[in-house]
């Protein structure tokens, strides 16, 4: 029988360690596909090197609210932290990085083997709404139209089964902040009788991104939070 593993992923948010860790791990795992639920830019000081792998890799994104940002040039909403990032992420990029973070759907919905799958970044009604666990309701299945919905944004990793359905936040490949260091993402075997999701964690030498931000100008605090998980 014919099954698919399918790997969830979001808010890379140029940590390129982290990436790089998680790649190989998915290569192990003989991941088949892989999804990011947005945010590949933002924050850590590697934004080139990262949209360089996503581009070439082809793996499937939808922007986030870094994204939009950095690829305007429009910080309107950010906090202050966020905009020096994003000021300073954007001077990284070349024109074809821009471009392709502007080029990134909003939302990306597909099947397999008859379930329904919907990513969104903040929820499906808003790119920049926080959905916490408490936040998530049933009726978010129904009004994305999905069997499984895949959500960003927070750096919050959770998984809430409604029946044969369910919502999911990878967590954070770049920054969690969920009280944990470890990036997470999702896993999801599928076929045409069934499927699981199961959410991971993995170490990777984070030690070497806090050097990394030495000399670049970025908020001390955005290095230190990567070793809280905050």
């Amino acid at each position: 029988m014919r099954k698919l593993r399918i790997a969830f992923i979001s808010d890379v948010h140029a940590n390129l360690p982290a990436l790089l860790a998680f790649l190989e791990r998915a290569k192990e795992q003989k991941v088949e596909k892989i999804y990011c639920a947005g945010d590949i830019v933002g924050y850590n000081p590697y934004p080139a090197e990262v949209v360089e792998i996503f581009m070439r890799e082809k793996i499937h994104a939808i922007a986030g609210n870094h994204d939009v940002g950095v690829s305007k040039g429009d910080f309107t909403h950010f906090n202050w932290m966020a905009v020096i990032a994003g000021r300073w992420t954007r001077g990284q990029l070349s024109p074809d990085h821009l471009e392709y973070l502007g080029s990134l759907p909003e939302m990306l919905r597909f099947e397999c083997f008859g379930k329904r799958i919907c990513i969104h970044h903040g929820s499906p009604y808003d790119r920049n709404e926080y959905v916490y666990p408490k936040d998530v309701s049933q009726d978010m299945l129904r009004d994305a139209d999905a069997d499984i919905l895949i959500l960003g944004h927070t750096h919050v990793q959770f998984l809430l089964p409604y029946g044969e359905k369910a919502i999911v936040n990878p967590g954070s490949i770049g920054q969690p902040r969920d009280g944990r260091w470890q990036p997470g993402y999702a896993l999801l075997d599928i076929d045409e009788d069934s499927y699981s999701t199961v959410l991971l964690r993995f170490d990777y030498p984070v030690k070497e991104v806090v050097e990394k931000f030495r000399g670049t100008g970025l908020p001390e605090f955005l290095a230190n939070r990567l070793l809280e998980g905050r």
